[in-house]
């Protein structure tokens, strides 16, 4: 034999790691169909996600909107009512009340020689 050539152990050894690449490629291959299919699955999982938070932004408003359309009815109603009609004379004659007083004592710290009473 000349030197060109490996020796016979030397092949051996060669093939051997060659056959370990191998492995090592196969398993690496592996691993990566693994990690797109747990990308597939995450991006899955994403878009669910996000149809269901345009789902439950969708519900919020259609409550908002009928409870703003409830509130609104009612305070119509309460509106047309007796009740309305009482409380705001009831308002209206306490800030007279209170605005009455109020110019009256104005008035009385001016020293004005006016009977108030």
């Amino acid at each position: 034999m000349t030197e060109k050539f490996k020796s016979d152990e030397e092949i051996s050894n060669l093939k051997g790691l060659v056959a370990d690449l191998r492995i090592n490629v196969d398993l690496a291959e592996v691993a990566m169909m693994e990690v797109r299919d747990k990308q597939k699955e995450a991006e899955q999982v994403a878009r669910e996600v996000k149809e269901k938070a345009v789902i439950a932004d969708k519900k919020a408003i259609a409550a908002e909107t009928r409870a703003q359309k409830a509130a609104s009815q009612v305070l119509s109603k309460y509106k047309t009512s007796q009740a309305y009609v009482d409380d705001l004379a009831n308002g209206s004659s306490t800030a007279y009340r209170v605005g009455f007083r109020g110019c009256k004592d104005t008035i009385a710290g001016m020293n004005l020689r006016i009977n108030l009473s």
